[in-house]
């Protein structure tokens, strides 16, 4: 009974009919804690993106380990003040402007269009007139989009209010869950059966590594984007470039989507100064932002990714298709790490397998040794995991 190859499979389908049960029901009770649950999950990542930091204090001025969490939350501190009070109104004041400004340039858009299509025309360029026609009605729906956003006035003062609070609750969390990340894993580890302890550490520093690579990866991503485009505003004379260049950065935090969106509010500030820049400097600045823009996403994004994370860059793109086809928005942004951490734990497996294997006598194992099929599904999936090791 113990060697029936049919019980093990029959007890190995109920085991993951019965995960996928557990899963589903456990699901069911997240969703009921979702806003808690993603408090203490942004707290999570906050202090995985802030540990290197603490560590550096730690080792650079020696100092203890709540020692060097406070100078970091500090300085956290400090920085979120300047910004509040020096960052935060130049912005909320350029995107009033540009808000103000932009129903003025949709309403242009159809006389600039029109010269558009002269132009082209003169040069035997051909465009479909209904693709023009379309951008007669922008100014329409931009009114109405105003008087939308000026009726739900109350309602995003109450969202910013709540967001500011959840803001502060979240750095609180970080803080003591970077104070006492060590007892915490402790605990968390002394659960775990003594011959199971060595995995569920691997597991949590394969964790560790992939969230925290890739939340470090993302922020530096965000932050030579929204870099590179205010140097290009700035340098081609164009107002608002606070807005432009923080919009374009934090947009990029957001997988496909981010990388086309960036360059929206950058091009509509450059349309509305099209006076100054003529139609050459208009042109420059597209192709400097459409530059910037794929060098970021085609260059830098895998690059990044594929080293913080520790995949493969192919890996990267798949990631953030299947999660997004799976969870949208949230599913590509978290996919990468996810796949970080299953990487690193198939990475594990054959490696363990294969000391377990080396350990053995010839006959045992010969007899454990897998199919040629398996074996060679093996040394590809070992290889294509092992990058960049």
């Amino acid at each position: 009974m113990e060697n029936n190859p049919w019980l093990r499979a029959l007890i190995v389908l109920l085991v993951f009919i019965a995960a996928i049960h557990l899963g589903a029901i456990a699901w069911g009770v997240a969703q009921q804690f979702a806003d808690v649950l993603g408090l203490f999950f942004f707290a999570w990542l906050v202090a995985f993106a802030l540990k290197p930091v603490a560590r550096f204090f730690v080792a650079r001025l020696r100092a203890s380990w709540p020692v060097a969490v406070g100078i970091v939350y500090l300085l956290l501190g400090v920085a979120l003040f300047e910004a509040a009070f020096v960052l935060v109104p130049v912005l909320v004041s350029q995107t009033a402007q540009l808000a103000e400004a932009l129903p003025d340039l949709v309403q242009a858009l159809p006389v600039w269009t029109l010269w558009l299509q002269d132009q082209l025309a003169a040069r035997r360029i051909h465009v479909n007139p209904e693709a023009l026609a379309a951008l007669t009605d922008l100014s329409r729906q931009a009114e109405l989009i105003t008087a939308a956003v000026l009726e739900r006035s109350v309602a995003l003062v109450t969202s910013l209010v709540s967001a500011v609070v959840a803001v502060v609750l979240v750095l609180v969390l970080s803080f003591y869950i970077m104070l006492d990340g060590t007892r915490i894993k402790g605990g968390a580890l002394a659960l775990v059966p003594p011959a199971y302890r060595a995995d569920a550490l691997f597991f949590l520093d394969s964790i560790d590594r992939s969230f925290g690579g890739f939340l470090r990866g993302s922020l530096l991503q965000a932050l030579v984007h929204g870099l590179g485009t205010a140097v290009i505003m700035a340098f081609a004379g164009l107002n608002y470039v606070v807005a432009g260049s923080v919009f374009a950065g934090l947009i990029m935090l957001i997988p496909f989507v981010g990388a086309v969106l960036s360059i929206v509010v950058p091009l509509l500030i450059a349309l509305l100064q099209y006076g100054q820049l003529g139609a050459g400097g208009l042109l420059a600045v597209s192709l400097a932002l459409f530059a910037l823009q794929q060098f970021t996403l085609n260059v830098l994004t895998p690059r990044v990714m594929s080293q913080s994370v520790g995949v493969h860059p192919l890996l990267v793109f798949l990631a953030m298709l299947v999660g997004a086809k799976v969870a949208g928005v949230t599913g590509a942004i978290f996919g990468i790490p996810v796949v970080g951490v299953l990487s690193a734990m198939v990475r594990f497996v054959f490696q363990t397998r294969d000391l377990s294997v080396g350990g053995e006598n010839s006959a045992t194992a010969d007899a454990r040794l897998p199919s040629a099929m398996s074996r060679t599904a093996r040394s590809i999936l070992s290889r294509w995991w092992r990058y960049p090791a």
